[in-house]
């Protein structure tokens, strides 16, 4: 009986997997890397937002360097760290390594509602058009903020880009699973 249950289960999974990747392959992908009309316009301001609380130092470190690395114009990136870590030493070591990486270092101690408070509260703050969100422990590819952005210029009909995430560090199963559900949804890139 254990058996049959685990293979209707596995059916119906594959069933759906396969009619929401159907779905969501209506829209071709944009192939905003051929045109030269996008690569001649100036690139529009973005503020990357970065939600944190009682990060891993090191993995933090990692995300500045990686958005220090990105491939679009310096002066048109806001890094907004946004932190609601009550532990005032790492409080102070999180706001040490965000000023070092010329980023804003964006404190609430109200911790409400969590990570969607937190974003909340910076989207206050925010004054460019576009926004990027990216979790503290996310790899990113330097080219990922300028193709979002160049998707986003194409057509004035889209007004959200979701892309593949990868971790740096799968430590639960939850993470496990995230990644694997984005590699089978968000394989864009």
């Amino acid at each position: 009986f254990i058996s049959l249950f685990f293979e209707t289960f596995g059916i119906f999974y594959t069933t759906l997997l396969f009619y929401h990747m159907a779905n969501s392959c209506f829209h071709p992908q944009l192939n905003i890397l051929e045109t030269q009309e996008h690569e001649k316009r100036e690139l529009p301001e973005v503020t990357v937002v970065v939600p944190v609380h009682n990060p891993i130092i090191d993995v933090l470190k990692e995300t500045l360097v990686a958005l220090k690395k990105i491939d679009y114009p310096k002066s048109k990136v806001k890094v907004i760290i946004g932190d609601d870590t009550l532990n005032e030493e790492l409080a102070f070591k999180i706001k040490s390594l965000v000023e070092d990486y010329n980023a804003i270092y964006f404190f609430s101690p109200l911790n409400k509602y969590f990570k969607a408070g937190m974003l909340n509260e910076i989207l206050q703050i925010v004054k460019t058009e576009y926004i990027f969100f990216l979790d503290y422990d996310h790899t990113i590819f330097p080219t990922v903020l300028a193709k979002c952005v160049r998707i986003l210029e194409k057509d004035s009909r889209i007004a959200y880009v979701q892309t593949k995430v990868n971790f740096r560090e799968v430590k639960s199963k939850l993470q496990l699973w995230e990644s694997v559900m984005y590699a089978q949804f968000f394989e864009i890139f």
